[in-house]
């Protein structure tokens, strides 16, 4: 993946790493979900159907599955089902608006670059099929930070996992990439936007800071949810409508005492 050299300030750091999700926190991928759905639409099937299909598409088993030609095989199955066939001209009109998605939330560079300024690394951790995540990476043109390989110009900082068990998921490979059992997440900031997920890894790495949007179109979680996590985590978690605010929560957060030591990486973790 091509990039740009990151120069950090070399002064301490607030935090030893910052980890940052990609999937509605960095970049907007709602519209992808409803493409993907007007496809099977487009197809003749209902809404709620669609719905259905995309549901089906995203996992395999305990496994995050989803992207664009696994979608395309979990509908092509279920028009078979009813003697139909996809239609290649309503695919190739939407594969060619999916070629420009997702973007990049509003903030989410900046968001990024304080995270450079203020940690010592940073990592992309993200749910979902490698491929599939390096693509929307691209597309939403923050590959300028994250590397899927080491280079003499930058280090490798993308983290990808399929594994959608509910408790698995992101925090298993954080424990696998920061220090196994032991990883109480001392040092570490993460921005993720799902709340219940990010209280599981709270509860999960007792040391851990989190920093969570809210975006105010979501209809998935409501501001009570976010409330709930803040009550029981207290300075620990702080959220905010956008992303520059809540960059500004976390460039005021008061410095952690103590940093971790995790191991080198060396290209993209699966």
């Amino acid at each position: 993946m091509g990039g740009v050299k990151i120069t950090m300030n070399m002064t301490k750091k607030k935090f030893k790493t910052a980890l940052f999700d990609l999937d509605g926190t960095l970049v907007d991928t709602e519209e992808v979900k409803v493409t993907f759905r007007q496809v099977a639409i487009d197809h003749g099937y209902t809404e709620e159907e669609a719905y259905g299909i995309y549901d089906e598409a995203r996992t395999k088993g305990h496994e995050i599955a989803i992207t664009f030609d696994y979608f395309l095989t979990v509908l092509a199955d279920s028009l078979q089902k009813i003697g139909k066939e996809l239609d290649v001209d309503v695919v190739g009109r939407y594969k060619d608006i999916l070629d420009k998605l997702p973007k990049a939330v509003e903030g989410a560079e900046e968001l990024v670059e304080s995270g450079v300024e203020n940690s010592e690394e940073y990592y992309l951790i993200s749910l979902g099929v490698p491929e599939w995540q390096v693509e929307k990476l691209k597309t939403s043109g923050l590959d300028r930070y994250f590397f899927t390989e080491n280079s003499q110009e930058h280090k490798a900082n993308v983290i990808c996992t399929v594994d959608n068990r509910p408790n698995a998921r992101k925090a298993e490979a954080m424990r696998d990439m920061f220090g196994g059992e032991d990883f109480t997440g001392e040092g570490f900031v993460l921005f993720n936007d799902k709340p219940y997920e990010t209280a599981r890894m709270l509860r999960a790495f007792p040391k851990l800071v989190a920093f969570s949007p809210k975006a105010k179109g979501d209809k998935r979680y409501g501001e009570e949810d976010f409330e709930k996590v803040k009550q029981e985590f207290g300075d620990r978690f702080d959220w905010a409508f956008n992303l520059e605010v809540l960059r500004e929560k976390f460039e005021n957060f008061p410095n952690p005492e103590k940093f971790n030591n995790p191991e080198g990486f060396t290209g993209v973790k699966r």
